[in-house]
């Protein structure tokens, strides 16, 4: 695939079932939407167990643990 093809855009996508997009980055945070699995969203920054990312409209924190495309120490700011 040529270099022009391609978006320096990082994605990841919602694994296994639907997900609570959360409004900070902790289990008892509010919820800003649900992701049901396969949704891909952009990756805003990734430290830690949290990453934040932007998908369908909405903007939160999701644990890494939960998406697949990030490696599990990456760090994405």
């Amino acid at each position: 695939v040529h270099r022009n093809l391609l978006s320096g855009r990082r994605t990841v996508m919602v694994m296994g079932g639907v997900r609570a997009l959360r409004r900070d980055p902790a289990e008892g945070a509010s919820i800003a939407a649900r992701l049901e699995s396969g949704v891909v969203g952009d990756v805003l920054s990734c430290t830690g167990s949290w990453c934040r990312i932007a998908a369908g409209g909405h903007k939160g924190y999701i644990p890494r643990a939960q998406l697949w495309g990030v490696y599990p120490q990456e760090k994405i700011e």
